[in-house]
């Protein structure tokens, strides 16, 4: 293989993932785009993890296998792959999830006809332990698409899906990996770094089967992650704000102690700047605009149903969100009734 004109580097860290680890490793694999290294770092494992790669890997000359007997930690292992890769463009893929097979044929053209784009994500199917989709339109929302959408977005939250993304290997490099100190967040932390510099796109086509499980790194360590995107969050936040807020009201957006409101003319008008100096910053189009009133109104309702004592406030912040955009509202609301609907519905069955 000439490692010169190879256009894809795949970096995949394994920490005690035999239960899922073929399934993911067939996957990549199979790919019908096959001009790729397959870099799997086996984070010193204690299960069965290092004899399924290493039997891949006598059959495949595309996988690079990297061996570690001492558990290193995941960011460690995601900045050793970036180290070792050579290819143009980096595709993250993780030991208990499946790509589908046009995943990189897709993100690799869109990448080629779109140098503007340095990170590229997908929409996913959610599925359970055992490979089940659990997708639906309520549980899998559309994700932001365009650069501007994407950038608003993350002031809230992490919407790009780090084991859907391909980006452009010399991008990742320049801006130093992964930050250690962003434990459980280092992928957020990552995007918000670059936001200034690059362009983000998700591809709304569903490109990977997401596995969702109790022993998922983001559901064992939730607090941890919770607490440094905050961190993350507030951060990006300020730079978009020039100045400094406070955690508390980054808080809020983050659902913790949602019942201890701050004033809520202070989030009213947190919105609105925030908005303003977003548009000043980035130059939104108009669709971008409407997403953001869309993406405020939700977030502002978000807020309604998550606060149970203070009629006043919920008043406020429903006529709030409802002036900016009612049809989206009125959605939420909707989708709402019929979450809880089919809770009941399960409830019975």
């Amino acid at each position: 293989m000439d490692s010169d004109h190879l256009t894809i580097s795949v970096i995949m860290p394994v920490y005690n993932g035999a239960l899922f680890l073929r399934e993911a490793i067939e996957s990549i694999l199979n790919q019908s785009f096959s001009d790729f290294e397959f870099i799997i770092i086996n984070d010193g494992s204690t299960d069965d993890s290092k004899g399924i790669i290493r039997e891949y890997e006598l059959k495949d000359a595309r996988i690079k296998f990297i061996n570690q007997e001492q558990n290193s930690g995941l960011i460690n292992v995601l900045n050793l792959g970036l180290s070792l890769s050579t290819g143009k463009y980096i595709a993250r893929m993780d030991a208990d999830d499946v790509s589908l097979p046009n995943r990189f044929a897709s993100q690799a053209h869109f990448l080629d006809t779109h140098p503007e784009i340095g990170v590229l994500g997908s929409n996913v199917h959610s599925i359970n332990s055992v490979g089940r989709r659990t997708s639906n339109f309520i549980n899998n929302p559309r994700l932001p698409q365009t650069s501007n959408q994407i950038k608003w977005s993350l002031c809230f939250s992490c919407c790009l899906m780090h084991p859907t993304i391909m980006a452009r290997r010399e991008l990742l490099l320049n801006a130093g990996g992964y930050d250690k100190s962003a434990k459980h967040a280092e992928d957020y932390d990552l995007w918000v770094r670059l936001a200034p510099t690059t362009n983000f796109y998700n591809l709304p086509q569903k490109l990977l089967l997401l596995r969702r499980h109790e022993t998922n790194i983001t559901v064992i360590h939730i607090d941890t992650t919770i607490v440094n995107s905050r961190q993350i969050s507030n951060w990006y936040i300020s730079t978009i704000l020039d100045g400094k807020i406070s955690q508390e009201l980054v808080d809020i957006f983050w659902m913790v102690n949602v019942q201890q409101f701050i004033n809520q003319a202070q989030i009213i008008t947190f919105l609105k700047q925030l908005k303003e100096s977003f548009v000043n910053k980035f130059k939104p189009e108009g669709f971008e605009n409407q997403y953001i009133n869309k993406n405020i109104a939700r977030r502002s309702i978000e807020l309604l149903l998550n606060n149970h004592e203070k009629s006043l406030f919920r008043s406020l912040l429903f006529g709030y969100a409802f002036r900016i955009d009612p049809i989206q509202v009125i959605s939420i609301l909707i989708v709402k009734i019929l979450r809880d609907c089919w809770k009941k519905l399960k409830g019975i069955l």
